[in-house]
């Protein structure tokens, strides 16, 4: 049997998977134990290798998902052959989880997640591997439920999470622990829902000292950077937020640089990072080199194929607003610039609707409603220059001439004035351990 019920869902597109989640199998069909080894389920000359290809598939899929390249995960995870009754059915539900949860698909995400852990929980005999899908899965899916404005349960499952990987290390089994950073970077998301942002960054920098007991996890590092860095920013401590987002670009580069030699990285990652310089650049009154990092943002998500997650249309919505108010366009193109971004974005902002992505945590819609009916903000200044009479038969005459022009704009705005809208975190994501801890490191 395959992970999609019927052959004709199978071949679909990806995205016909998110629109019609009953398409996937219900779990309350099986039985609360599986008790069936894996061997008993494929032809037993081809069980080992079956079993080796499905877990290589999931990996490969796991790696394209944190590229960012969430087509071919997705593309990879529909066309598994796995009997449902195996107990490796629980990780791709997972990373499908995961697969939607970069989409902003939340509510999927959530059926999905919580399928996952429907699966682990009912087979006999736990091992670390399954341990460990079951914490991924229950913190991923408080993240799905923050998303969706769920904070109650929301940080449940955060903290059920924290005492899972706890219970590990309190039963010798120390190799969990390195999921914990993306259990406390959650935790910092948490509270900058709710504007804490020294909770936040005090969370923030708990994930950082558990990661650098993993010096070879460059990637996480320099999202863990990145996210001090934004929540520096936000909270108005710009220079020092400034350190952290150089030290993550640094680590960034590093990192991209040793698995993609192109000049341009397909990272989804460079995305936000690109979008992350346009906000310190916007802080500090910089508009046209913001206005130009949130363009190459732009231009990234839609050479990936993510123009329709939820920060590229926050980037996208950051784009109008910079027109709006600082416009480099006469009166007329300005409308017709930012109703375009508008349209583009009609579609994808109302499936995230439809998922329920909080829009008011994020103040989208009352971004939006600005940007509808806000007037253009016109800057212009008037210099008036002298032109000489140079007409030999009369007395040398001057001409006093009006010319408007648009000035480059450097100054600081008001944040109270002009408020972009902040993209997501970061999210921590571990494809195996690979490395046992070091334990003592403060940061």
């Amino acid at each position: 049997m395959n992970i999609i019920r019927t052959t004709q869902t199978l071949n679909a597109q990806s995205k016909q998977l998110f629109r019609s989640y009953s398409s996937l199998t219900p779990s309350q069909h099986l039985p609360k134990k599986l008790n069936f080894p894996i061997k008993n389920k494929f032809h037993p000359v081809d069980s080992i290798k079956a079993v080796n290809k499905t877990r290589h598939s999931i990996f490969k899929a796991r790696k394209s998902l944190d590229r960012g390249l969430l087509k071919k995960a997705e593309d990879l995870l529909c066309h598994l052959k796995i009997d449902l009754a195996s107990s490796l059915y629980a990780y791709p539900t997972y990373a499908l989880g995961l697969v939607s949860l970069k989409k902003g698909y939340y509510s999927t995400s959530e059926d999905l997640l919580r399928d996952s852990l429907r699966r682990s929980e009912a087979i006999d005999n736990i091992s670390k591997n399954v341990r460990k899908n079951m914490i991924e899965s229950t913190n991923d899916l408080g993240l799905a439920l923050l998303r969706q404005g769920d904070y109650g349960k929301s940080f449940s499952n955060f903290s059920k999470a924290e005492e899972m990987v706890k219970e590990e290390m309190l039963n010798d089994n120390i190799d969990l622990y390195f999921l914990l950073p993306a259990i406390y970077s959650n935790i910092g998301e948490y509270y900058r829902e709710f504007h804490c942002y020294d909770t936040s960054i005090e969370f923030h920098a708990r994930a950082h000292n558990c990661l650098l007991a993993f010096p070879e996890e460059q990637l996480n590092l320099a999202r863990c950077l990145l996210n001090r860095g934004q929540l520096y920013r936000i909270s108005n401590q710009i220079e020092v937020g400034k350190e952290f987002l150089d030290a993550g670009q640094k680590k960034l580069i590093s990192y991209l640089n040793s698995i993609d030699s192109r000049p341009t990285p397909n990272h989804m990652d460079w995305s936000k990072f690109l979008m992350e310089y346009g906000h310190y650049y916007f802080s500090i009154g910089n508009i046209e080199k913001a206005r130009k990092k949130f363009t190459s943002a732009k231009d990234h998500f839609i050479s990936m194929d993510n123009s329709e997650t939820p920060d590229a249309i926050i980037n996208m919505i950051n784009l109008a607003i910079i027109e709006k108010n600082f416009p480099t366009l006469p009166s007329a193109q300005s409308d017709t610039y930012i109703s375009e971004i508008l349209a583009s974005i009609q579609s994808p902002l109302h499936k995230l609707k439809n998922q329920r992505f909080n829009l008011d945590s994020y103040e989208i819609d009352s971004a939006i409603q600005s940007l509808v009916n806000d007037p253009i903000q016109t800057t212009t200044t008037t210099t008036t220059t002298t032109t000489p009479n140079h007409n030999n038969n009369t007395k040398a005459a001057s001409k006093n001439t009006n010319i408007t022009f648009k000035p480059e704009i450097t100054f600081k705005p008001e944040p109270s004035k002009v408020k972009l809208v902040e993209p997501l975190a970061f999210q921590l994501m571990f494809i195996e351990s690979q490395t046992q801890p070091s334990f003592g490191l403060k940061y």
